[in-house]
């Protein structure tokens, strides 16, 4: 576990594994014709189940050339001599394969169902993904490596206009997710709050470290039932799904306003011409913090004309004095935004 710093070896048992890879197996209806396509990197945890998924069901595993982790031509010849199936990625990689195939103006594939989970999913890529693989099944999963891989799962069946993010979800079979307050307390509808994950999946800790296991995973006082802490915070729908809402070290205070940095980048990606945003913060020479976001365009639109749109859709304290423009947002060796 962790894309960045020093990697935690982390401790999980057959049956947490077996548990989300046989329940993820049941969902997308995996078979022994599937074809899936293996983009994820060995050391990052989606990988888990490209391996023993496919095992399970008698499914095969298309293995892409050493030294080919960011080419879409490579993975589109695979995916058409071998008739890839399904798909499991971080969102920025199959982003990465659609765009390919739509400029490409590639013949349609067999791509029938791709698995998104590990970063926030553009609001806009299930429509670019709907038109270039006809009929595919979008899935949003989430959870964490200290949780056997995936913990909750959204079926991205249509957008809604109000959504500022694609659902979290609801948690799979026989694990359980929690939005809790700071005494553990279940928070009400809409109240943000810390994002626990329990279940059959939960590991027993990290490997040789005792310290960071005992404050990692924790026994719940009312209920008994051990959780791991997630870092990520979250709300409650109404009808009980969780809307992620960011990694809680994502979350910064600035001139007194506590900001949530995803907030900024959902609202630049509204914009026709905004591809991806992802907004930091950095310190200016005088000692003051300020935000800073960095985004990609598919065509050439003043900053300023981005910022005005931005004061349209959010408080003005949010609204980043600089924008920056790249040609790429850089990727981590996984695939995630490297911020």
């Amino acid at each position: 576990s962790g894309s960045t710093g020093v990697p935690k070896g982390v401790m999980i048992d057959h049956r947490g594994a077996r548990n989300t890879i046989e329940d993820i197996n049941q969902r997308i209806a995996l078979t022994p014709q599937d074809r899936v396509l293996a983009v994820s990197s060995l050391s990052f945890d989606l990988s888990v189940w490209d391996i023993f998924g496919t095992l399970a069901t008698g499914a095969a595993l298309v293995l892409p050339d050493p030294g080919t982790e960011r080419d879409p031509q490579h993975w589109s010849d695979l995916a058409d001599t071998h008739t890839v199936t399904v798909w499991n990625s971080v969102p920025a990689l199959f982003e990465l394969y659609t765009e390919h195939r739509t400029q490409q103006h590639q013949p349609k594939t067999g791509l029938r169902t791709a698995m998104l989970s590990g970063d926030w999913i553009p609001l806009t890529l299930p429509e670019r993904a709907w038109k270039t693989f006809p009929g595919i099944h979008l899935h949003s999963l989430g959870g964490a490596t200290e949780a056997s891989i995936w913990s909750i799962h959204h079926p991205i069946t249509h957008l809604d206009p109000t959504w500022t993010s694609i659902p979290y979800g609801t948690a799979l079979t026989n694990q359980t997710m929690h939005v809790l307050d700071h005494q553990m307390r279940t928070r009400p509808p809409h109240a943000t709050g810390d994002i626990y994950i329990g279940g059959l999946g939960t590991a027993h800790g990290y490997w040789k470290d005792h310290d960071k296991t005992t404050t990692s995973f924790i026994t719940h006082p009312h209920t008994g039932q051990r959780l791991y802490r997630t870092g990520d915070l979250g709300r409650y729908h109404p009808d009980g799904t969780i809307e992620f809402l960011g990694r809680q070290d994502h979350q910064v205070k600035i001139n007194g306003y506590r900001i949530e940095l995803g907030e900024i980048d959902t609202a630049l990606t509204t914009h026709p011409h905004v591809t991806n945003a992802v907004t930091t913060t950095d310190t200016t020479p005088q000692g003051t913090k300020r935000l800073i976001t960095y985004l990609t365009l598919d065509a050439t639109v003043e900053t300023e004309h981005l910022r005005e749109w931005l004061r349209a859709k959010i408080p003005a304290y949010m609204v980043p004095p600089v924008l920056v423009v790249l040609d790429d947002i850089p990727l981590s060796s996984n695939g995630k935004i490297d911020r």
